[in-house]
């Protein structure tokens, strides 16, 4: 029995989805929520986060951006709870090419990225 459209799935680690299924995978726009709090909404492609979507941690962090493969990737915004933030590109969950990391006191800092270094 796959589910195909609009539905609500409960995993073992009572995580929950609510969303689009498609052949029984997250697939299209939906909210997956986590039993620490944590949640991430927006795009799955085959169960993996892709495309636009946030994920917010339980701690306040936030990530709005793009996603591939479960993977922060692409043009994105991290902010942490404390104020501080950094906008611009990544791969792989790393920051990798042009962004401008902001700390908590306004300091601005632009630079090319190579691999989260």
């Amino acid at each position: 029995d796959l589910k195909h459209g609009q539905a609500i799935e409960t995993y073992e680690d009572e995580s929950i989805y609510m969303g689009e299924f498609e052949m029984g995978k997250r697939h299209g726009h939906g909210t997956l929520k986590f039993q620490d709090g944590s949640d991430y909404t927006g795009n799955f492609d085959s169960n993996d986060q892709a495309a636009e979507g946030t994920f917010i941690w339980s701690n306040g962090n936030k990530y709005h951006g793009q996603w591939a493969e479960n993977y922060v990737h692409g043009q994105g915004t991290f902010e942490w709870s404390d104020g501080t933030s950094y906008v611009g590109q990544y791969n792989m969950n790393l920051k990798d090419g042009q962004g401008t990391f902001t700390s908590k006191e306004g300091i601005m800092i632009t630079c090319t990225w190579v691999m989260g270094q």
